[in-house]
C-alpha cells in the first residue's frame, strides 16, 4: 500500500500541474518555471520507484541466477556518480569518488550499480545544500569494500538496524524528497546475492556512512 500510495501520489500532482498550464497559456514565466521544476522532481521520483520495482520483481522470479564475474570498479562507480551528477547539483551536492583506475571485484556489474545508485540517491535524499557525498572502494583482507559516506542528517541508531530489511517508514529528505525505502531493500538483496554484506558503520548529526562488500579476486591462499 505504501508502494502504490507513492505511485498515485506524484502522478496526481503531476496530472494537477499540467491543467494548471493547460488552463493558463499566459501564466507568468516565473510560474510556469517553478511548475515545470516540480514536475521534473516528481517525474524523477516515480521513475527511480518504477525502476527499483523492476528490478526487485527479477530477483524474485530469478533469485538464483545473479551470475558474477571479474569486473572493474572505477567505472561503474563513475559511470554512476556522472548519471547522478544532476540530481546532487539541483541541491548545489558534490559527488567525489575515490577508487583506484585497477580495482577488481567479482560481482554481477549491473546489480551493483542498482546498489550504487540507490546509495548515492539516497545520501543525496538526506544531505543538506552544499554539501559533498564520498564515494570509495578499496582491496580490505579477502573483499572490495565500497562506502558511501554523505555529510547529511544522519539516521537514528534503532532505524539504522532496520534500514535493509524493510521496516522503516518512508521518510522525507532535506528537500522534502520521499521514497517507499524499496531502494535500500533492493540493494540489501542484490549484495546478499553475490554473497557480500551491507551495514552502516557509522551515523550522525554530520552523516551517514554506508558500506557493503564483494569478494575481491585476490583472495588470500
Amino acid at each position: 500500500s505504501i508502494i502504490s500510495h507513492d505511485l498515485r501520489s506524484p502522478l496526481s500532482s503531476i496530472e494537477s500541474y499540467l491543467l494548471v498550464l493547460k488552463a493558463n497559456p499566459d501564466l507568468a514565466k516565473e510560474d510556469r518555471v517553478m511548475l515545470e521544476s516540480e514536475l521534473l522532481k516528481l517525474t524523477k521520483g516515480s521513475t527511480s520507484l518504477l525502476d527499483n520495482l523492476l528490478q526487485w520483481s527479477r530477483t524474485q522470479v530469478k533469485k538464483d541466477s545473479s551470475e558474477v564475474y571479474k569486473f572493474k570498479v572505477a567505472p561503474i562507480i563513475r559511470s554512476v556518480c556522472s548519471l547522478m551528477g544532476p540530481i546532487a547539483g539541483a541541491k548545489n551536492i558534490i559527488i567525489h569518488d575515490q577508487v583506484e583506475d585497477d580495482l577488481i571485484a567479482i560481482g554481477n556489474e549491473h546489480q551493483i550499480e542498482v546498489v550504487l545508485r540507490n546509495l548515492i540517491q539516497n545520501a543525496i535524499k538526506f544531505s543538506p545544500l552544499s554539501s559533498h557525498i564520498y564515494i570509495e572502494a578499496k582491496e580490505k583482507d579477502d573483499n572490495v569494500e565500497f562506502t558511501v559516506r554523505d555529510q547529511g542528517v544522519g539516521i537514528s541508531e534503532s532505524k539504522a538496524k532496520d534500514l535493509f530489511i524493510g521496516l522503516v517508514s518512508p521518510s522525507y529528505g532535506t528537500s522534502n524528497e520521499k521514497g517507499a525505502g524499496i531502494g535500500l531493500l533492493l540493494s540489501a538483496e542484490f549484495v546478499a546475492l553475490q554473497n557480500g554484506r551491507i551495514w552502516i558503520e557509522e551515523t550522525s548529526s554530520r552523516g551517514t556512512k554506508i558500506k557493503f562488500t564483494l569478494k575481491s579476486p585476490n583472495i588470500s591462499r
